[in-house]
């Protein structure tokens, strides 16, 4: 074999090898590191100072680890953050956040221009609202301004939950990732408003029902009961959610609980948890 060739040959050959490395590479998303200037637990006293609803003008930042999942369809263009003091809802205009936002990742968030606004007794972050618009905010969107105003920072551990497990549910709690043990089943229902005269709760055997053929969606989500200790937590689902069809279990049935507290001041009871999947509830017995 001429030197040439044996030349070329060898070059090929290494062309080729750095070819499978760079396949072989894990591609590095890139994660940003910026520094507070509010707790989340300050940055949502800011609504009650301010007498309620207001557009942020001021340079704030706020970071928190994700502790939501929209993967099983039960949360739909919002997700949950949380650092050491308190959780905030984030309205976020598009879907499949979870391929972006992973749990335990921490969030950074560049509040000016964003609006803080609150819904049924639960304060949350999002976009501007137009004229006549029905709600204290609207989604935070396009994608140019999610990705202006949202910055990812490292993953990491998911966060532990908050015990509530003795049935006391203080304000701070609203918005966090808690836990329930022992909580006890009593059955699931459904709101009827569109074929009920007056509007009715109708029992049903599964988490939501997605079957649903009324005008109004809220006929699609299902309301869990469980007694904590004494007190009523409302498991809500969405008729949307994967496991939405899904049987639940036999009244009286023990449960491990994990979710995101949520308080809404129109529901019964106005307690409620929502849940990422049927992975965050452990039958015990």
């Amino acid at each position: 074999m001429s030197a040439k060739k044996y030349i070329l040959g060898l070059v090929a050959a290494l062309m080729l090898v750095g070819c499978y490395e760079d396949f072989d590479t894990p591609i590095i998303e890139p994660t940003v590191k910026l520094e507070p200037t509010h707790t989340i637990a300050e940055f949502k006293a800011m609504f009650q100072e301010r007498g309620g609803a207001f557009d942020i003008t001021d340079d704030i930042i706020i970071a928190g680890k994700v502790t939501t999942s929209d993967e099983t369809g039960n949360f739909y263009k919002n997700m949950y953050i949380q650092d050491e003091t308190a959780g905030i809802e984030l309205r976020i205009g598009r879907s499949g956040l979870y391929n972006d936002y992973k749990l335990g990742q921490t969030i950074y968030v560049k509040a000016n221009g964003l609006r803080m606004g609150n819904y049924g007794g639960m304060v949350n972050l999002g976009g501007a609202i137009p004229e006549n618009y029905d709600y204290e905010t609207s989604y935070i969107e396009p994608q140019a301004v999610i990705d202006l105003v949202i910055k990812k920072g490292e993953k990491g551990e998911r966060v532990a939950p908050l015990d509530l497990s003795d049935g006391n549910i203080p304000v701070s709690s609203y918005g966090k990732w808690v836990r329930f043990e022992n909580a006890v089943f009593e059955g699931c229902t459904y709101y009827d408003r569109d074929n009920t005269v007056g509007g009715g709760d109708i029992a049903i055997d599964t988490w939501a029902n997605k079957d649903y053929k009324g005008e109004s969606s809220v006929g699609k989500y299902g309301n869990a009961i469980f007694n904590v200790n004494g007190t009523k937590i409302n498991v809500r689902s969405s008729g949307y959610s994967k496991f939405a069809g899904e049987k639940t279990p036999a009244k009286g049935t023990v449960c491990n609980i994990e979710g995101i507290m949520v308080y809404y001041s129109g529901g019964k009871p106005a307690f409620q948890i929502s849940i990422n999947s049927l992975d965050d509830i452990q039958i015990v017995k």
